[in-house]
């Protein structure tokens, strides 16, 4: 893995594990048709505003 030299960077590496996470998550909900447990959508939400004011508070520190 490159080194992270600043926010930027991070930024784009986040954005990259999202991409996969949003990959895996639909390949996990084609798997788990039918089953009844916590909506993917409102985990997806949750782990997009955490990541999101993560990035706000990175940005603030500068």
């Amino acid at each position: 893995m490159k080194k992270i030299n600043d926010i930027s960077d991070f930024e784009f590496r986040i954005s990259d594990l999202n991409q996969k996470n949003q990959r895996n998550q639909k390949n996990q909900r084609n798997q788990n048709v039918g089953t009844s447990s916590k909506s993917a959508a409102d985990s997806e939400c949750c782990a997009g505003k955490r990541i999101e004011n993560l990035i706000k508070c990175l940005k603030s520190r500068r």
